[in-house]
C-alpha cells in the first residue's frame, strides 16, 4: 500500500484554511470510532488541546482515507493562551503524589529553564477498516519514523506522554523508541480512567533509539511530501498567487 502524510498545524489558529475543517473531522471520527471500542464508550476522547496542537494523519494514497491518527502538543503552543495548560499536566496532576508531581516537574523544568520546547504526544488512534489488513507493523514503523521528523523540524528537545500497560503501549514506547519511565518504574492508575494501568514516560529528543531514528530517514521522504494545512502554508499560498 501507497501512503501519504497529511498534517495539520494548530487546528484553531487556520479556521479559515480551506478544506481543513473537512480533513480534521474525518481524523476525529476515527479516534471516535477507536476510542469508543477501545474503551468501551466511556473515556471522552478530545481535550481542548486537540484545538491548538498538530494532528498528523498517516492515509491511504488512493483515496487520502485516515488509516492512523495521532498529535503532538508543544509546549510552546499550549503556553499562547491564559486559560491553557500543557496537556501532559491533565494526566500527571490528578494522578500523582505531591512527590510524584515533583518528580514529573523537576524533568520538565530542566528543559524549560534552558529555553528548550518539548511535547506531549498522544491520541493515537486507527481506521478500524484497515485493520486485518496485515498493516500493523509497517503502520508502527511510519509511526515511530514520521513522529521523529516531526520533532526534528519543529526543534522539539524532548518528549512525554502515556504508556498504558495492558495495551502494549509502554512496552512499545520504551522498546522501540527508548522512552523511560518518569517515576522510576512505578506504574499508576489514572482516576479519570480507572481500568487503565500506565507509565508516564518521556526522552529527550538526543536519547530517541537508534531504531527510531533509523525509521525517521526510512521514511524521511514522505514527511517531505506531506500535505499541510497551517497558517504558514496558507500565507505562503496566497503571496505565490499575488506575485503570479
Amino acid at each position: 500500500m501507497k501512503y501519504k502524510i497529511i498534517s495539520i498545524v494548530d487546528y484553531f489558529s487556520c479556521l479559515e484554511v480551506l478544506g481543513i475543517s473537512e480533513k480534521f473531522g474525518e481524523g476525529m471520527r476515527v479516534k471516535r470510532k477507536a476510542y469508543k471500542e477501545g474503551h468501551e464508550d466511556r473515556y471522552f476522547p478530545l481535550t481542548d488541546d486537540d484545538l491548538y496542537g498538530n494532528h498528523y494523519f498517516i492515509c491511504d494514497a488512493s483515496n487520502d482515507r485516515v488509516i492512523v491518527t495521532f498529535k503532538v502538543v508543544p509546549f510552546s503552543s499550549s503556553q499562547q493562551f491564559v486559560n491553557t495548560i500543557f496537556p501532559f499536566e491533565h494526566y500527571i496532576r490528578p494522578t500523582c503524589s505531591d512527590t510524584q508531581y515533583s518528580e514529573i516537574q523537576k524533568y520538565m523544568n530542566n528543559f524549560k529553564k534552558r529555553g528548550l520546547d518539548f511535547s506531549y504526544s498522544g491520541g493515537w488512534a486507527m481506521n478500524n477498516d484497515y485493520r486485518g489488513m496485515g498493516l500493523s507493523r509497517e503502520l508502527r514503523n511510519i509511526y515511530s519514523g514520521i513522529h521523529y521528523n516531526i520533532h526534528k523540524d519543529l526543534n522539539i528537545s524532548a518528549c512525554m506522554g502515556v504508556g498504558i500497560i495492558e495495551k502494549g503501549t509502554y512496552d512499545f514506547f520504551n522498546k522501540h523508541w527508548g522512552f523511560e519511565c518518569l517515576l522510576n518504574g512505578e506504574s499508576v492508575v489514572m482516576p479519570n480512567a480507572p481500568s487503565i494501568n500506565c507509565h508516564f514516560i518521556g526522552q529527550s529528543f538526543e536519547h530517541f533509539s537508534d531504531n527510531k531514528r533509523m525509521h525517521g530517514m526510512r521514511y524521511r521522504q514522505l514527511w517531505d511530501e506531506r500535505e499541510e494545512y497551517s497558517v504558514k502554508e496558507e500565507m505562503e499560498a496566497k503571496l505565490i498567487k499575488k506575485s503570479a
